[in-house]
């Protein structure tokens, strides 16, 4: 079980007014889970990525990224590629 640290901290993010999830995305947001696009922008409405997912994943765990040198990007390609060849 993971525990996740709170801090309550407004978001500035003018898009999420009246968007249903506003109050989740607050939620995730306050704790560090993601962040937004910029300052005052977060785009509720864009898809999620996988880089965006395994960042969130990471950030609950508590990974230690700091020994990873290669980008997430590439490694999905290098493993699309081995699937492809089997």
């Amino acid at each position: 079980m993971y525990g996740i640290g709170y801090q309550q901290a407004d978001t500035a993010f003018r898009d999420i007014a009246g968007h249903w999830a506003k109050e989740d995305i607050e939620f995730a947001v306050n704790r560090g889970l993601l962040s937004g696009i910029s300052a005052t922008k977060f785009r509720p409405n864009t898809a999620m990525t996988r880089g965006m997912f395994a960042t969130a994943l990471g950030r609950l765990a508590h990974a230690d990224v700091s020994g990873y040198t290669q980008s997430i990007q590439f490694a999905f390609r290098k493993l699309s590629l081995c699937n492809a060849t089997s």
